[in-house]
C-alpha cells in the first residue's frame, strides 16, 4: 500500500528553496487544521501542549519563515509580497491535499476490498500520482514567484542557508 505524507520538519536542512515556498505539509489525520503560516507570531507559550497537530505545525512553519526573512534581510514589501505568495498557494494546495486524501483513501479502501486487482489499484495510484503532480507543480511556480521577489544577493544568501 501507498501512503504519502509529510510531517513538519521531516525535510528539515535538505530544501530550504521548498520551505519558504510554503509547502503545505500533512495529508494525514489530525492535519486538517493546518492553514500555514500567516500571523508569524513572537512566541511558542501559545502553542506549547494544548496545541492541535496542525496549529503546532502552523506554528513551526511561522517560525521557519520568520528566521528566513530575518537571515535574507528582506525588506517589509518583499515580506508582504512573499507571505501573499505563499497564502495564495496554500490555499490551491489545500484543495489539492483534500482532493488527495479522498483519492488515498479510496485507494486503501479498493484496496481491502474482495475484488481488487492489480490493474485496478494501478489506475487508482495514478489518480494520486497525478494530484501530487499538481502539487508539485504548484510549489515550483510559487518557488520562482517568490525568486522573483529577491535581489540576486538575496538568491545567492537563500542558497547557503542550511535549515
Amino acid at each position: 500500500m501507498f501512503s504519502f505524507s509529510l510531517k513538519p520538519n521531516s525535510l528539515k536542512g535538505s530544501f530550504p528553496i521548498l520551505m519558504i515556498a510554503g509547502i503545505v505539509w500533512g495529508s494525514e489525520p489530525g492535519y486538517a487544521d493546518y492553514k500555514g503560516a500567516t500571523v508569524l507570531p513572537k512566541s511558542v507559550s501559545h502553542c506549547a501542549k494544548s496545541c492541535s497537530p496542525g496549529e503546532q505545525a502552523n506554528y513551526r512553519e511561522d517560525m521557519m519563515i520568520r528566521e528566513m526573512f530575518d537571515k535574507l534581510h528582506l525588506s517589509s514589501k518583499q515580506q508582504s509580497a512573499i507571505l501573499a505568495l505563499m497564502s495564495s498557494s496554500r490555499e490551491k494546495n489545500h484543495a489539492l491535499f483534500l482532493k488527495a486524501d479522498s483519492t488515498r483513501a479510496n485507494m486503501v479502501a479498493y484496496l481491502k476490498s474482495k475484488n481488487a486487482t492489480f490493474a485496478g489499484a494501478q489506475a487508482k495510484s495514478a489518480d494520486f500520482q497525478k494530484i501530487m503532480h499538481e502539487l508539485a507543480i504548484q510549489r515550483l511556480t510559487t518557488w520562482f514567484q517568490i525568486r522573483k521577489q529577491l535581489t540576486p544577493q538575496q538568491l545567492e544568501n537563500l542558497n547557503q542557508i542550511k535549515m
